[in-house]
């Protein structure tokens, strides 16, 4: 689909769109037809010379607006869900390890291979995916502008779905106006996807042409740190904790200065939920929606056997392997979900409406509501300091992971800024919420940090004796 698109351009000397001919990058957990000449492996081995029958639908958008698309980027196995931690530093079977052009470090989440490709300069656009800060997390560490807009607004099918419910395709970028651009150009309806249908309903003009605004125009509050960061120092150095949670504290400050209401400390009703009932909601939806979902997209490949979760558990049982981490060993994620999917429909019903209300009345619009805000902003943690190792990580003490439990439930627009560094060189960001199906609001804020703030910090060029961690271990010993 996507060759024959290309070729009548260039034989009409057609110019789609503004960002006809701009190079992107795509997730590979984004189906792409065999023509196309690109895998679709979902990072495992299992699919490792799998081909899609039919292109992503946002491959197709981006397609019609003339984009080339250079090539798919690494991600944790199965968008991280294989291990029992998601987000994790050994989940990239297939590909092997992604790693930060900032610090050779693992880059954060599983649309790290995405954000990589950004920020190094492989290509000024990126596709992700995000249902548990998947975006938000590695954009903040690679000083990237992004965007996981509210669930609907970009088209799923074809997208290897986490979740069915909550998983959402996002675009990661050096610029807010490439973001909006990006956004006009990737969104529409699906009719293969009921979310999009409700979320074109409640799309009013393009992204790009939104009128500017001030900083007199806003009331922003900032997240509830009494409750949300209250782990600072509890599993690395506090000192750079806190400097992060300062400069966040000044830029809130400065916009403050230039006119902006600004209610630090903004409590939430559902905040002390985000650490036990939501993340435990969240885990019986995805690991019942996991099954169908998966196997719903394995079943649609070429040149692989493996056609559900059960042929994806007894593959990897059959075929192991000795990688230098023995955590990729792990599949206890497939393994509960294979065994554990049995909400009656009801049941099912009852926890997605309360990971609505924990997210939405007790959340986002709880805070919101209250101080007549049109946008809310909480700092990203640095996962590297947090997930050294994975020796001391808790999923129920990251700031991160606790506002995400609620972003979640709330599918709401996430958009992530830069905002400094750590003295390893290591960025952090600065990350808005608004409303499900705000996200015109959210680009808005962002552009205006933009136009404020100081340009995004570049990663200098790595030292030679990096190389050898930066490709792939058997290209060292391949001779």
């Amino acid at each position: 689909m996507g060759l024959s698109i290309v070729s009548s351009w260039y034989k009409n000397n057609a110019t789609r769109s503004e960002l006809h001919g701009i190079p992107i990058i795509l997730k590979d957990n984004m189906a792409t037809e065999a023509g196309l000449g690109m895998k679709t492996t979902f990072g495992a081995s299992a699919f490792h010379n799998a081909s899609a029958n039919e292109d992503a639908f946002v491959f197709k958008q981006i397609c019609e607006a003339g984009m080339i698309v250079l090539g798919k980027a690494n991600l944790d196995e199965l968008n991280g869900f294989k291990l029992r931690v998601a987000i994790s530093q050994d989940g990239r079977r297939f590909g092997g390890q992604t790693l930060s052009p900032y610090d050779g470090e693992y880059p954060c989440g599983s649309s790290g291979g995405s954000t990589v490709a950004v920020a190094a300069g492989f290509a000024p656009l990126a596709l992700g995916t995000e249902t548990q800060g998947s975006i938000s997390c590695p954009a903040s560490h690679a000083a990237l502008y992004a965007m996981k807009p509210s669930t609907g607004l970009l088209p799923r099918s074809g997208i290897l779905p986490s979740s069915t419910t909550f998983n959402a395709p996002g675009i990661l970028a050096k610029s807010t106006w490439d973001i909006s651009n990006a956004l006009d150009l990737a969104s529409g309806p699906d009719d293969t996807d009921p979310a999009t249908l409700m979320a074109s309903l409640h799309r009013y003009g393009n992204f790009t042409q939104q009128p500017s605004s001030n900083w007199s125009d806003w009331r922003i509050e900032f997240a509830d740190t009494d409750w949300f960061w209250s782990s600072i120092g509890v599993y690395s150095d506090g000192k750079e904790e806190d400097k992060m949670l300062s400069s966040a504290r000044e830029a809130l400050a400065r916009m403050a200065g230039l006119g902006a209401y600004v209610q630090v400390d903004a409590p939430m009703l559902s905040a002390h939920l985000s650490r036990e009932e939501a993340p435990e909601a969240m885990a019986k939806l995805v690991r019942h929606e996991m099954q169908p979902g998966f196997s719903g997209m394995f079943s649609k490949l070429s040149g692989t056997q493996v056609k559900n979760i059960s042929d994806l558990v007894r593959f990897n049982q059959e075929h192991p392997y000795q990688p230098s981490n023995s955590g990729l060993l792990q599949q206890s994620k497939l393994s509960r979900t294979r065994l554990y999917q049995n909400l009656s429909e009801s049941r099912y019903t009852e926890i997605l409406h309360r990971a609505h209300e924990i997210g939405i009345e007790q959340g986002i619009n709880n805070v919101l509501d209250k101080i007549s805000s049109r946008c809310s902003c909480r700092p990203s943690m640095d996962v590297s300091v947090y997930f050294h190792g994975f020796l001391k990580y808790s999923p129920y003490f990251d700031p991160l992971i606790d506002t995400n439990e609620l972003m979640i439930g709330a599918e709401s627009p996430v958009g992530t800024v830069p905002l400094g560094t750590y003295p390893n060189g290591r960025p952090y960001g600065l990350v808005f919420a608004g409303r499900y199906l705000e996200d015109q609001k959210v680009l808005s804020i962002m552009r205006l940090y933009e136009a404020t703030f100081p340009a995004r910090h570049v990663p200098c060029k790595l030292r030679w004796e990096r190389v050898n961690t930066c490709l792939p271990w058997a290209l060292w010993y391949s001779h």
